[in-house]
């Protein structure tokens, strides 16, 4: 396959063109998984029952087709109780082993047009938010209390708030993996076995090493819907709004009067903010401002504009700001330039840094999470 001059999809990164299958088989089929939990309740008792939703999609089809729903395969759905019960690798376990059918040198033999047509796939990524996607690869589920707080890099809390380029840090790969799990598998004791657990990050080994040539280190890129509009947008738009509040620059009230008052357009009115409390406010809460992740992204588009005039835009609070939003700009962009991925790579060091020094606040996992951003749009391309 011609190389692109841009980033445009999963096939223009440099993932697949090392790939032992993808990078000699264009016909090869290139799996995309998801996981997600849902909540859903019971209208008669209020009862909430969490799901577990697994999906799969081919990263064969062209980007602008895979938004659609009949694009997008249910294969499992199971309550999140029975998958704490039994764990995660009992779901993905009959797809496994279809996946090592799959893979194998004939491939599997698909009914088309009334003949056979012989296919070989695996899996290019699976896809989910931070904890789905630590259970799926065998990590440590709450980073906010693991002593390793990243599954593409060793780095502890104290690491990740001094450093803020990639290759500052000790980067996991598969080799390194396979011999913490050997330490952790070979403890010789539950002292041991527990000492290593938390010294590597690591609970178990994952059922998704089984594919052949699958890398739990490089093939759980993040989601950047989670990262942003449910994690670092928030969390940022919080020290912003409350060092406005507190400078007597605006009132919350007088806030949520511009935001109501906002002329939204005719596609983004669904998406307009909710009001914003004052409980919402507070660090302790993880509210995500009241707001959905589409509202998160609309307010962090109109935000400007709803403080336009009484902001000054040489401040390092709304520089910062800004650079969020750059970063934001690039990240969610369907076409990135080799040169974009570069600057983005500036961009996240010198925004990390000048949020540490304005508001003297802790890096969070999903802010360190940024710098590990560009490598990830170089091997699969666009991370949307």
């Amino acid at each position: 396959t011609r190389r692109s001059s841009d980033l445009e999809d999963f096939a223009n990164g440099t993932f697949v063109h090392s790939h032992s299958l993808f990078s000699i088989d264009d016909r090869s089929l290139k799996i995309l998984l998801y996981y997600g939990d849902v909540n859903v309740v019971n209208p008669l008792t209020n009862k909430v029952h969490k799901i577990g939703f697994f999906y799969y999609q081919l990263a064969n089809i062209c980007s602008k087709y895979r938004s659609k729903l009949k694009s997008i395969h249910l294969f499992a759905s199971c309550k999140v109780n029975y998958i704490k019960k039994y764990g995660i690798d009992q779901i993905l376990k009959p797809l496994v082993e279809e996946l090592e059918i799959l893979a194998c040198d004939h491939g599997y033999p698909f009914q088309v047009a009334g003949g056979h047509l012989y296919l070989r796939g695996s899996i290019l990524a699976v896809l989910a938010d931070t904890p789905a996607s630590q259970s799926l690869g065998g990590y440590k589920e709450g980073v906010g209390g693991a002593h390793r707080k990243c599954r593409h890099c060793m780095t502890d809390w104290e690491t990740m708030q001094k450093y803020f380029l990639e290759e500052e840090f000790l980067l996991r790969d598969i080799d390194l993996h396979e011999q913490q799990l050997s330490d952790i598998e070979n403890a010789g004791s539950p002292f041991l076995e527990k000492f290593f657990s938390k010294q590597y990050g690591i609970n178990r080994r994952s059922i998704l090493n089984n594919i052949k040539d699958f890398d739990v280190t490089k093939q759980l890129p993040q989601d950047i819907m989670h990262v942003f509009l449910e994690g670092i947008l928030s969390y940022e738009i919080k020290f912003l709004l409350k060092h406005y509040f507190d400078g007597g620059v605006i009132t919350l009230d007088q806030l949520n009067a511009k935001l109501k008052n906002f002329p939204h357009g005719y596609s983004n009115i669904k998406d307009k903010p909710a009001p914003i409390k004052q409980d919402d406010l507070e660090f302790t809460t993880n509210s995500n401002l009241g707001q959905s992740a589409a509202q998160m992204w609309e307010l962090s588009r109109i935000l400007p504009l709803v403080l336009e005039g009484i902001t000054d835009e040489d401040s390092p609070h709304w520089r910062c700001f800004m650079s969020l939003l750059e970063i934001m700009g690039i990240c969610f962009s369907q076409k990135i330039s080799y040169t974009a991925v570069l600057n983005l790579k500036r961009i996240i060091k010198e925004h990390l840094i000048l949020f540490k020094d304005t508001y003297r606040a802790r890096i969070l996992p999903k802010q360190h999470y940024l710098v590990h951003l560009p490598s990830q749009i170089m091997m699969f391309g666009p991370l949307i």
